[in-house]
């Protein structure tokens, strides 16, 4: 079990992929959408699970296509070019199953568009076929719901910066969430609580005293409740893009703290009020923080996500 920020630090986090984007041929046409761009991407360092809702499902290749339909009983899979065929029973039976047997995966990259795949993307048609929204696929849509969703986006989301970002930020706090999914799991998450103190400041510091709240109420014995409002609040946090201002408040906290005297707090306030977020020059200041905690040693700080991010968190939201 994982329960410290340097220790997980070696941890690769399991992410599920449509298989079309992987390059298999599973499309109803028999085709692929294969993205080498992103498949290069994400598996050096990320552990990939290979999905696809409609095959798995017991589909056949070719298949007739399908899509959401907005019906009586809620939103169904229908037939293309024959409103009769219903597969969503067999999608959705796939689903519940794929969720229960695989609740090691912490997030997941999903075909845009897709009935099954499509995350906030895929048309949704009345009755009367005539598309009138878009909505989430069958299988996104219960990933991303429920009691402990994981985060979903699109193959064309991951190249947008901000979203990327929100995602990466979820996704490591789900996979760290995993790690100590056992034992007494309220004194490990309220740790795991601490050591995001500074990530939430940055993404939303007026939501922190509400956080705090709610781990307080885990420790008086409310757990299922308090387990399941905490972390989906949590999510929302993290799904927020910190900005300059934010990180500077961020900084002069942790500047507060490790300070030994008023001239090094002077300098550093100095470099906190000259460094820019689109200027990259965040990882400096971890580095400054990292350095001044090897003089002068503090246990809360040395276990914040924020100065010891992991490998993809340096990378994907820093650099």
């Amino acid at each position: 079990m994982v329960t410290d920020v340097m220790s997980f630090n070696d941890v690769k986090p399991l992410v599920a992929i449509s298989a079309c984007l992987l390059g298999e041929n599973v499309r109803y046409d028999g085709q692929t959408k294969y993205s080498p761009e992103l498949v290069d991407i994400l598996s050096p360092v990320f552990a990939l699970q290979r999905v696809c809702p409609e095959v798995d499902a017991g589909l056949p290749v070719p298949r007739p296509a399908v899509q959401l339909m907005s019906m009586p009983s809620g939103l169904e899979a229908r037939g293309v070019l024959d409103i009769d065929l219903d597969v969503t029973e067999a999608l959705t039976e796939f689903s519940h199953n794929w969720q229960a047997e695989n609740a090691e995966v912490c997030g997941a990259v999903l075909k845009a568009r897709s009935p099954s795949c499509g995350y906030g993307t895929t048309p949704v048609f009345n009755d009367v076929g005539v598309q009138y929204s878009t909505g989430n696929g069958l299988f996104a849509d219960l990933l991303g719901g429920g009691d402990f969703p994981i985060p979903v986006i699109d193959e064309e989301a991951w190249f947008d910066l901000k979203k990327r970002r929100a995602f990466i930020r979820q996704l490591m706090f789900v996979s760290r969430w995993q790690t100590v999914w056992s034992g007494n799991f309220v004194e490990l998450i309220q740790q795991l609580h601490a050591s995001y103190i500074c990530q939430f400041m940055a993404c939303d510091i007026s939501v922190l005293d509400d956080l705090g709240d709610l781990i307080e109420r885990g420790s008086q014995g409310e757990v299922s409740d308090w387990m399941i409002t905490y972390y989906n609040a949590a999510l929302r946090v993290l799904a927020m893009q910190p900005d300059t201002e934010q990180y500077k408040l961020v900084f002069h906290h942790i500047a507060r703290i490790l300070s030994p005297n008023d001239d090094v707090h002077a300098g550093l306030i100095r470099k906190i009020e000259t460094f820019q977020v689109e200027h990259h020059t965040i990882p400096a200041m971890i580095s400054t923080f990292r350095q001044m905690l090897s003089q002068w040693p503090n246990a809360d700080l040395e276990n914040q996500v924020l100065l010891f991010p992991h490998s993809i968190e340096q990378v994907w939201l820093y650099d």
